[in-house]
């Protein structure tokens, strides 16, 4: 019906669609099964849709279908199978922590997607590489978006430092929070001081952990200014499709505000 061969066609069990509901869909469509199914039919059930590096992604009832690839289980569907399936060797021991490091390792784990916020918001705050010398390296936005992806967070904000003077109470707390983002990335929880396996190590790990999610609350509501900011200066001077404008929020544009008093084009 759809021109294929048999050959040509691998068929995955995807979602059992609600009787209701396909007669509804096949009265409007004024179609039979089989026939292909788009967005506004998948919305129907439930599904979601993205796309990761040009790639098109749909997920129906925690399974990925992706074009090119076979469909992958994701949440609860793949846990299920991982379980079933054994695929850890019996013999690998399991990591245990009590419930003080548990604690601990779940604030660790928010502490670092924090950063990964951060440098996030900084790779794609494009206004802040205005200099001269970054301008002649790269002839589009994209590009000057994907060099700042590849550069360490020391690097983005040297890179920022040639083209604005940070305000000084900002300064300050970003050069502290530069400083402890190292030591909580590079195995904090390995080393003497902050040793996660003794009352003493876990004592110093509460103390770190607690200032430098307190600190990064305020860089990252920096660097959310600059990124709303940025989005500001591209929907006033580089889009000229109205269509494509993305349009901030009332909350989103006061973010924005805050960008010309943290940082002084030099």
């Amino acid at each position: 019906m759809n021109g294929f061969d048999y050959n040509e066609m691998e068929v995955y069990h995807a979602y059992k669609i609600p009787e209701k509901i396909a007669k509804s869909y096949l009265k409007i469509a004024k179609r039979s099964w089989p026939w292909y199914v788009h967005e506004d039919f998948l919305k129907i059930i439930n599904a979601e849709f993205r796309t990761i590096d040009n790639s098109y992604q749909t997920l129906i009832d925690e399974v990925v279908y992706q074009q090119g690839r076979a469909p992958r289980k994701i949440g609860a569907r793949f846990l299920i199978d991982f379980n079933k399936n054994k695929i850890i060797p019996e013999r690998w021991e399991e990591d245990i922590y009590s419930s003080k490091q548990s604690l601990l390792l779940m604030k660790l784990g928010i502490c670092v997607a924090r950063c990964q916020e951060i440098e996030h918001l900084i790779a794609h705050s494009f206004i802040l590489g205005v200099s001269a010398k970054e301008k002649s390296k790269y002839r589009t936005i994209n590009e000057l978006t994907l060099s700042w992806k590849k550069k360490t967070l020391g690097q983005l904000i040297k890179t920022i430092e040639e083209s604005y003077r940070l305000e000084k109470n900002f300064k300050s707390a970003l050069d502290t929070f530069l400083l402890n983002r190292n030591k909580l990335v590079h195995g904090i929880t390995m080393s003497e001081e902050f040793d996660i396996q003794t009352s003493w190590g876990q004592g110093e790990l509460i103390a770190f952990l607690i200032k430098f999610e307190y600190i990064s609350r305020a860089v990252r509501a920096a660097f959310r200014s600059c990124y709303f900011a940025s989005i500001d200066f591209g929907n006033k001077h580089l889009i000229q499709n109205k269509k494509e404008l993305f349009k901030l929020t009332k909350k989103q544009k006061e973010e924005a505000s805050l960008f010309s008093h943290l940082f002084t084009l030099l």
